[in-house]
């Protein structure tokens, strides 16, 4: 059985995000990739896309040393250990045409400052292209369950019945180890810096950038779901 996302195919999730990142990313483009973990996105996008030169970034170490790995024999790619809030360290890499950050955006001290710093990174005409998963409905506890994780159950049983619910909501109830200490801490990060939930991101960003495109896909019952915002510079330069 497939993993669920919102009741939905993790691997819709994916493709979703793929088409969307590949479809605004020029080929010959300089793409910094923020938050590249070990490197499998950068490749989708070096193979889709062809960029000149491709730049990945992270803050774990082992992950960039993945990433080093993975994409050793692909000329152009580089992948650095740091801080996607750190400017002055931003700018020692270069200038980039596009800027993408897939799953990272919650992570971050201040996420709306780190928008707004890379959108005023890119030359006119460059593109910022942020996706993430909004987690909102994880701070309400059923049970011991997120309510997002029930109205998934109800989701599935009601489109593949009892028998593959339950090993559903087993699977997503009792994770591993690894998965219940990411969640903890993704939890208490967002709710410490007062960005729980993605949607709120959305809409400070759309004051700073209103002709961004935003837009949400998947979720159940208006809760949860992929987010997304594409900004491109000359939008607001009127160029």
């Amino acid at each position: 059985m497939p993993t669920l996302f919102r009741g939905q195919p993790i691997v819709d999730f994916y493709r979703f995000v793929d088409a969307l990142v590949v479809s605004h990313i020029p080929a010959g483009a300089a793409v910094l990739d923020v938050g590249c973990g070990d490197g499998r996105f950068t490749e989708k996008i070096i193979e889709q896309c062809r960029p000149a030169r491709i730049v990945g970034i992270d803050t774990d170490a082992d992950a960039v040393r993945a990433a080093k790995s993975r994409l050793s024999a692909h000329v152009g790619a580089e992948f650095f250990q740091g801080d996607g809030e750190d400017i002055e360290f931003l700018k020692t890499l270069g200038e980039f045409t596009v800027i993408n950050s897939r799953l990272t955006i919650h992570h971050l001290n201040d996420p709306l400052r780190a928008l707004k710093m890379w959108a005023d990174l890119l030359p006119p005409g460059g593109a910022l292209i942020i996706v993430d998963i909004d987690r909102d409905s994880y701070c309400y506890e059923v049970a011991g369950c997120s309510l997002s994780t029930l109205l998934t159950w109800v989701s599935v049983i009601r489109s593949s019945g009892v028998r593959v619910g339950v090993r559903a909501i087993r699977g997503m109830q009792y994770g591993s180890e690894a998965w219940k200490e990411h969640r903890r801490k993704d939890m208490a990060h967002r709710q410490a810096i007062g960005w729980y939930r993605f949607c709120d991101i959305r809409r400070k960003f759309l004051a700073l950038f209103p002709t961004a495109l935003t837009g949400r896909s998947g979720g159940f019952g208006g809760i949860g779901g992929v987010h997304y915002m594409v900004y491109k510079k000359a939008d607001v330069q009127g160029s």
